[in-house]
């Protein structure tokens, strides 16, 4: 369970990687050659070009507001993630716990339960009348 978040995280690490590799492989627009190699981009009005000279403006404008984006999205998910583990809890009986301390834990199906935690909650139940069923058991941990 938790190796899903890494890989999330590694996946959305190598996707933005990727989109910038691509955007750097980006070609330069028809008619922008010569300029961009003798006099620099002052004639162009393709402000997405990024040679142009409010290209790098803009750019960083928009990398600083995905990033406060990106921050914010993760704080909120964060808050919710944080509320919905308080309120969405999942309370174990101690007692299903002890008494599945005291069985083998072979989880082999021989008592006619799957495994020894639906055995233990079959003791606690009340369906299960003698610890015999339990094959594994030794006879000293059924004294307990």
């Amino acid at each position: 369970m938790a190796l899903a978040p890494i890989l999330w995280v590694l996946f959305l690490v190598a996707m933005f990687i990727t989109t910038y590799l691509l955007n750097k492989k980006t070609p330069k627009p028809k008619g922008c050659e010569d300029i961009i190699k003798n006099a620099g981009c002052r004639g162009c009005k393709m402000i997405s070009c990024g040679h142009h000279p409010s290209a790098g403006k803009e750019k960083k404008i928009m990398q600083i507001s995905a990033l406060v984006a990106l921050g914010l999205i993760g704080a909120v998910l964060g808050l919710l993630l944080g509320i919905a583990d308080k309120y969405l809890q999942v309370k174990v009986d101690e007692r299903l716990t002890k008494v599945n301390e005291m069985l083998p834990n072979f989880n082999c199906g021989a008592c006619g339960y799957p495994g020894c935690s639906g055995f233990a909650g079959g003791v606690l139940n009340g369906e299960i009348k003698s610890l015999k069923q339990c094959k594994p058991m030794k006879p000293a941990a059924r004294e307990k």
